[in-house]
């Protein structure tokens, strides 16, 4: 493997590991904020999920599957 070939996927793994820390906070802010409840509209929890992932980690959704991210924006 060149080396740059090798940093580019050092830098895809970092951003991954990186993700995925994000995405386990959002889980547990999910959790603590008592989202996922019995009788909530489904659409209703899906708003508030992208609400809480926007306000706390800088990720919003387009529509489509796009997402984007400020990676300065982590907690």
């Amino acid at each position: 493997m060149t080396e740059l070939n090798s940093t580019s996927e050092q830098n895809r793994r970092t951003a991954l590991v990186a993700a995925e820390k994000r995405a386990e906070k959002l889980f547990e802010e999910i959790e603590q904020r008592g989202l996922l409840q019995s009788g909530r509209d489904e659409r209703q929890i899906e708003k508030d999920i992208y609400s809480v992932a926007l306000q706390e980690f800088g990720v919003s959704r387009s529509i489509g599957i796009s997402v984007s991210c400020d990676p300065a924006r982590t907690r």
